[in-house]
């Protein structure tokens, strides 16, 4: 009936929605039919847009009759006056007995939310609950701060024996506007679960700061005094050339002490991402103490900035982090692009371009041993051309380097570069000058015999006269590496 009931409040769906979870306990059931009804009616009111409607389901479960009236809608809008909204869920059988309610008025701007519910439960307990929020175009001054939106709720579960109580609002500074700035509390509560924890409780609070409606920044924070453990999380997205680049930044620090047969940890991540137009940068900083990959009650934020940390940095194939670690990475996408001027196939001024390039570094310190390692890699290239008046001029570089040092019980370092540039005009061979002849003339030659014992006569083409250069390119290699190694032979290779 549930399924039902959410179908009919909502005709998008597709396929019956999936209620409870994965761990919630399943009672067999026998139905022996159900059926759900919806509608709504509108009212032709002078100057009054109103509309009601309802949902309603029935069955026939385990032997009893089931009736629930899923929704009762109430729409009355005279713009830009007056708006209400308001609906009621109602059950008179099966596993709870009892209504929610929740509505929302809107008079000359002015807001206010509120919702109500209380559920009776069949195997034992209650559920009470109840919401509301006052939001207005004034705001409620209290001092420097401006109070655009203020309320609060509490939900109290005795059959789960789970009781929250909560404050949330819009703030912003007195004098200012909420198109300018504000600072929105999407929710400061409380949490005792008795069951688990007895009375030490859970506090929680998630906000964020609007700067011109756009959202700069978004925190959550949770203290759980059950579980030993604490949680800040922050994200943010700062435009700084508004268009044109932005920067992303991710902050995340987890700490819980020793609990159910596990060593306390701690994590501390940031990461800042650069988006230019042509350009993107990244750095990471990764603190890892005690903290294993499948630790129980681990937060989905410490498991979303994992990917981000470096595999040499991790241990117990990559499960495991116990050590310091910074990475930083720099890429220029590929960027190609030509211009010219000329008539028809001759140019009198052209230029072609292609350039990319990438670098990176990390270095990272373990705790767990005496371990420490850095790495660094560039990778770059460059290639155009420049055209005046028909003749053309090429040139190219690429360049590929790698380092890398640290310490496994000894001093270690080796690295390699491989670079190579390239400048030419017309066809040539690397490191050379072609010519181009004139004067040609034909010299015959005997290449075989016609019927009749006749010779047959060839003719090869000889320029013996040089009339201007066809080409010329100047080419340089190089390849070296070293390795070296506390306590065997430093190896220096070097090459073209």
């Amino acid at each position: 009936l549930d399924q039902m009931g959410a179908m009919l409040t909502n005709p998008t769906l597709t396929a019956p929605p999936v209620l409870g979870g994965p761990d919630d306990l399943v009672e067999e059931i026998k139905t022996s039919w159900a059926i759900g009804l919806s509608g709504s009616i509108e009212f032709p009111i002078k100057d009054l847009q109103v509309e009601a409607g309802a949902t309603v389901v029935l069955g026939y479960i385990n032997g009893k009759l089931d009736f629930r009236i899923n929704e009762i809608l109430l729409k009355i809008n005279r713009d830009p006056a007056f708006t209400l909204e308001a609906r009621v869920a109602l059950s008179f059988g099966g596993e709870k007995v009892g209504f929610e309610a929740a509505a929302k008025m809107i008079v000359l701007g002015n807001g206010l939310d509120a919702s109500f519910k209380y559920w009776k439960f069949k195997s034992g307990g209650f559920e009470l609950g109840a919401s509301i929020t006052l939001s207005t175009r004034a705001g409620i001054i209290t001092g420097p701060v401006t109070w655009l939106s203020i309320g609060g709720g509490f939900n109290f579960n005795t059959a789960t024996n789970i009781y929250e109580v909560w404050l949330n609002g819009e703030v912003t500074n007195t004098g200012s506007t909420r198109d300018v700035m504000f600072v929105k509390i999407a929710k400061l509560g409380i949490l005792f679960a008795t069951n688990q924890c007895g009375p030490k409780p859970v506090v929680e609070a998630n906000g964020g700061l609007y700067i011109k409606n756009e959202q700069w920044l978004e925190v959550r924070i949770k203290a759980d005094f059950c579980r030993m453990m604490f949680l800040l999380d922050m994200n943010g997205l700062i435009p700084t050339i508004p268009g044109l680049a932005k920067v992303n930044v991710r902050g995340t620090v987890f700490a819980a002490a020793a609990w159910d047969n596990q060593p306390a940890c701690l994590f501390v991540y940031l990461n800042a991402s650069m988006n230019f137009h042509f350009i993107n940068g990244n750095i990471t900083f990764g603190l890892g103490v005690n903290l294993d990959k499948n630790r129980r009650n681990l937060p989905t934020e410490v498991l979303t900035a994992w990917p981000n940390i470096g595999q040499k940095a991790l241990e117990r194939n990559g499960q495991y982090f116990n050590a310091f670690y910074v990475g930083a990475f720099l890429d220029v996408p590929r960027q190609q692009g030509s211009f010219s001027v000329g008539v028809g196939s001759f140019t009198a001024l052209g230029l072609t371009y292609n350039v990319y390039g990438n670098a990176s570094a990390e270095f990272y310190a373990k705790f767990s041993r005496t371990e420490l390692g850095l790495a660094v890699r560039i990778d770059a290239g460059a290639s155009g051309s420049v055209t005046i008046l028909g003749a053309t001029l090429n040139g190219e570089a690429k360049l590929l380097a790698t380092l890398n040092g640290g310490y496994d019980q000894v001093w270690y370092i080796n690295g390699n570069i491989s670079a190579s540039m390239a400048v030419w005009f017309g066809n040539a061979g690397c490191n050379s000058v072609s010519i181009r002849w004139g004067g040609c003339f034909g010299i015959p030659y005997p290449c075989g015999w016609k019927w009749c014992c006749k010779p047959k006569w060839c003719s090869k083409e000889v320029c013996p006269i040089p009339v201007g250069i066809g080409g010329a390119k100047i080419c340089f290699n190089v390849n070296a590496g070293f390795d070296y190694r506390q306590g065997r032979a430093t190896r220096i290779s070097l090459g073209r």
